[in-house]
């Protein structure tokens, strides 16, 4: 058996080691407060530090937006945040709090709208949080998923409705493109 290794160039990766700080800060808190902190807290710590306004993060937290990222984990930060984790025992990342506040939301909002692109578990997590009360009003699902393989991230819109995730469809279009590479 043979494994071959490649060079990746990991500086973008590396780019996000700006958070280790931080995660440091928020686990002093931590210590200090007893209270755990949520994905979508950690975005807005992270989006007041970054100081970019090219940034949607920057801009959410400036503006007292929330953004609910279920899957914090997956990636760069959750890498850092594992790091945290391993040289520091003791950090929680509570993700139950953000799901009780975006499902609330949804509940006591008058009308809510879903614009979704892609798939897995954001869509989920969107529609789930729609289905707590009787579906959004309005949605939108733009993503390259295949509805053969029964996967929630190519559901059509009808499923959304049977699941009570959407309430009702105005006008439904599905388009099949062919993918292209141009030189």
């Amino acid at each position: 058996m043979y494994f071959i290794i490649e060079t990746i160039d990991c500086s973008h990766y590396w780019s996000f080691a700006f958070s280790k700080p931080l995660l440091e800060a928020l686990h002093d808190e931590q210590e200090q407060t007893g209270e755990y902190f949520t994905p979508s807290k950690i975005i807005k710590r992270l989006g007041e530090k970054i100081d970019n306004e090219e940034s949607v993060w920057y801009w959410a937290a400036k503006n007292d937006i929330p953004v609910f990222c279920p899957a914090l984990t997956d990636g760069s930060i959750g890498d850092m945040i594992y790091f945290q984790f391993y040289k520091r025992l003791g950090f929680v990342l509570d993700i139950a709090q953000d799901i009780r506040r975006i499902n609330d939301e949804a509940v006591q909002a008058y009308a809510t709208g879903m614009i979704i692109l892609g798939g897995g578990v954001v869509k989920h997590y969107t529609c789930n949080g729609n289905l707590m009360r009787n579906g959004a009003d309005f949605s939108v699902f733009i993503n390259t998923g295949q509805e053969f393989d029964g996967s929630d991230s190519r559901a059509s819109p009808n499923e959304a409705i049977s699941w009570g995730k959407a309430s009702w469809i105005l006008v439904r279009s599905k388009f099949a493109l062919t993918p292209r590479k141009l030189f």
